[in-house]
């Protein structure tokens, strides 16, 4: 500012980017973070717009029918700070974590999209508002239910089992994952991981038997399942319903050609 102009305009403040859906704004890691004009997702360093989203994120919000409509969020957990981007009227949502710079997809049970519309940290806790219903809950690492119902973690390991395209027998698959985390009685009393595989790509899967993790205080159970047939291309996937604790550090595939 100046003398009797306390909002002054500043010459050097001009962005050559605009933002595509105002409710995308969001701060985060003493920064903020929108939905860009070019449909990227930017973060201010200084006055100059850092591109943080990835071509994958970028595809897929060039592909929804409405993009205006975004929220944006963020939050700290477990010293991750994230910052989470949903798409109403497409039903998507994308969360990036600024401490590893890794983007993933949010889906509640039975839905598109990540159920939070709206979420505040107040009180020492992450506030967070149900879209459907309007109900207030808040963000907590060891519930495993979402607002009373199903919470479902799956995972997919992308790059797939590729051996130059020749034809690879699967002899075993490893997940090498927290086990003995089953509670004492009801749903997840004997939590179980489940699996399927794809040898086209994803276009089509077929499941695999579940295998357990472990009933309380069974702390080494294996995860791992035999004899899984040849492919030349395979993508593996594995999910997770029960109100446990999922906690995965690897996996391990032993294969012969």
């Amino acid at each position: 500012g100046s003398p009797g102009f306390p909002f002054a305009r500043d010459t050097n403040g001009f962005l050559e980017l605009g933002c595509a859906a105002g409710g995308s704004l969001a701060k985060a890691d003493n920064s903020i973070y929108w939905l860009a004009s070019d449909l990227t997702v930017r973060r201010l360093s200084g006055l100059t717009p850092v591109r943080v989203s990835q071509h994958g994120v970028e595809q897929a919000i060039r592909g929804y029918s409405t993009k205006s409509d975004a929220i944006g969020m963020s939050y700290t957990q477990d010293g991750h700070i994230f910052y989470v981007l949903t798409f109403p009227t497409a039903g998507h949502t994308w969360a990036y974590d600024a401490t590893t710079n890794e983007w993933h997809e949010r889906e509640s049970y039975g839905l598109t999209r990540w159920r939070p519309n709206a979420m505040a940290f107040c009180y020492g806790r992450t506030y967070v508002q149900d879209y459907e219903t309007g109900k207030i809950g808040y963000l907590d690492p060891d519930t495993y239910t979402e607002y009373d119902s199903t919470h479902r973690s799956s995972f997919t390991f992308a790059n797939g089992a590729y051996n130059n395209g020749h034809r690879t027998s699967h002899s075993m698959l490893e997940i090498m994952a927290e086990t003995g985390v089953g509670i004492t009685t009801g749903l997840g009393s004997a939590p179980e991981i489940m699996m399927d595989m794809s040898d086209d790509g994803g276009r089509t899967w077929r499941a695999a038997p579940n295998k357990s993790m472990g009933a309380l205080g069974l702390y080494r159970s294996k995860i791992r399942w035999w004899r899984l047939g040849s492919s030349r291309d395979r993508i593996y996937r594995c999910a997770v319903s029960d109100p446990v604790k999922l906690t995965v550090s690897d996996a391990a595939l032993e294969a012969l050609r």
